[in-house]
């Protein structure tokens, strides 16, 4: 962080606040960039009194143009490095942050490793600790899921395509080709199971052969699994438990289903369906235990102990006992909401123009940050959450997000 702010330099160059402040502060990050020794308060100052008489524009500008061109060459190494010096000068709150390396649409974590798959095929992966990016790939079309498979990461595409990569050294260890888009990959047992957007859910091995196709009568909207229980969530509705290759129970909600939500230490499942229904099963039965009534458009739904939050894209939240419906509590956001994640407890919660909040069990906003850009996803880790932005950057925030706030 710079050992100088916008304060300093106003009570120090006797200046008025406003854009000008901005554009020496860049331009002392550029310095520092450059030549890390020079964050001291005195060497900043004794600068800052030189720029004061320059006609400076803000420079961020042409930082980010530099990092695309980095990037545009190929030079995603470098690219990386100099993100991650820029937020570390930046906010000592994020720990780095990466800059046009595609629009991100998955995150996945495993171990010490993250990956990151964007709409225009990209795949990248980075070791969390020192921030490196490990190595890079590009499939043939948009990457739809990311799911670990011990020391492999299954990139699964449109149009079906899916590659299995060494997690550590990025080699392709094999590919597979399905019916229609991957709906979702799950791993039971030392097994694949691949489901397409066609009707087939395709069971492979480790090494890539195809062990049984599954067919069903209708697409495929999602798929979840706990244990050894899977589930295929369908177009018109049609949901089927499966165990040991085997349909256990199946039930029929009104509309399609778009997403299976399951816990390991809850035994419901929550599927949600088109216009924001949303049922709520007993996951080994198939029972049903209650059902939304509401018709909108849902953002997300996490689950948290006996409670489960409700998250509307119109900024509504709401908390219910899971076993019951009933009703906990409520907030309105007032903010178009774009995702919201279930991070030690707390609700993170990302939405339009950047905004993120954090609320609490009882939906009581505790913490909140500002970002520049749309938040598209939201993804926790052990000890700091990722933000992807439709700005095409990514934000490692690594303090206690209940004590988020904006340091610039």
């Amino acid at each position: 962080q710079l050992k100088v702010n916008g304060n300093d330099l106003i009570k120090e160059l006797k200046i008025k606040p406003g854009p000008k402040i901005g554009a020496i502060l860049d331009v002392l990050l550029a310095q520092v960039i450059d030549e890390p020794k020079l964050n001291t308060k005195k060497d900043l100052l004794k600068l800052a009194k030189k720029f004061k008489k320059e006609n400076l524009k803000p420079i961020m500008g042409i930082v980010c143009d530099y990092l695309e061109h980095l990037y545009t060459h190929g030079k995603y190494k470098k690219c990386f490095e100099l993100s991650c010096a820029i937020l570390d000068v930046l906010n000592e709150n994020i720990v780095w942050k990466n800059v046009g390396m595609d629009n991100i649409r998955e995150i996945h974590k495993y171990n010490n490793y993250i990956v990151y798959g964007g709409f225009e095929g990209h795949v990248f992966c980075v070791d969390i600790s020192s921030k490196k990016l490990l190595w890079k790939f590009k499939a043939k079309s948009k990457i739809t899921h990311l799911k670990s498979a011990d020391e492999l990461i299954i990139v699964g595409c449109k149009y079906g395509y899916t590659y299995a990569i060494n997690i550590k050294t990025g080699k392709l260890e094999w590919t597979y080709g399905g019916e229609g888009t991957v709906k979702g990959i799950e791993y039971i047992d030392n097994k694949l199971y691949i489901g397409y957007k066609y009707g087939i859910v395709s069971l492979l091995n480790k090494e890539g052969k195809l062990i049984d196709n599954y067919y069903f009568e209708e697409d495929i909207g999602s798929i979840n699994s706990d244990g050894d229980l899977l589930l295929v969530g369908c177009k018109y509705g049609y949901l089927y438990a499966l165990k040991n290759d085997e349909i256990i129970w199946n039930f029929k909600c009104q509309l399609g289903i778009l997403n299976i939500i399951l816990k390991k230490d809850s035994d419901v499942a929550i599927i949600l369906c088109n216009l924001g229904q949303y049922y709520v099963l007993n996951k080994k039965t198939g029972r049903l235990i209650w059902k939304s009534e509401d018709i909108n458009n849902i953002r997300a739904i996490e689950i948290n102990n006996d409670k489960m939050f409700v998250v509307y894209e119109n900024g509504d939240i709401y908390s219910y006992y899971v076993k019951t419906g009933k009703l906990i509590n409520n907030i309105q956001l007032n903010i178009s909401i774009s995702r919201a994640r279930l991070f030690n407890n707390m609700l993170v919660i990302g939405c339009k123009y950047g905004y993120v909040y954090v609320l609490n069990s009882d939906c009581e906003i505790i913490g909140s940050y500002k970002f520049k850009g749309t938040v598209i996803n939201i993804e926790p880790l052990n000890k700091s959450v990722v933000f992807t932005l439709g700005s095409n950057s990514i934000y490692y925030y690594n303090k206690n997000v209940s004590t988020l706030k904006a340091s610039r």
